[in-house]
């Protein structure tokens, strides 16, 4: 039989630099299973293992949502807190 493995997740609504953001996305390349959303206009989407920005976004709405293996969630919280401006 096979086990489906757990997964955890994290709405976030902050402010902060992409760049920064994009560090955080590349630590945690390996244990991010969905990302998309919208952060200071742009379009985040996780697809195929890259994250793929565009400029077709709201421009007054900010919100990730992130789905990570197993119970990452907190701790990945917590490394979202210490980029937000």
């Amino acid at each position: 039989s096979s086990a489906t493995p757990g997964f955890s997740v994290v709405n976030w609504s902050g402010k902060a630099d992409e760049a920064a953001l994009n560090g955080l996305l590349v630590e945690y390349k390996e244990s991010l299973l969905r990302a998309k959303g919208v952060l200071n206009g742009r379009h985040l989407e996780l697809v195929n293992g890259d994250f793929i920005w565009s400029d077709d976004a709201p421009t007054d709405h900010n919100g990730l949502f992130f789905a990570l293996k197993g119970d990452l969630n907190q701790e990945f919280f917590q490394k979202l807190k210490g980029i937000e401006q």
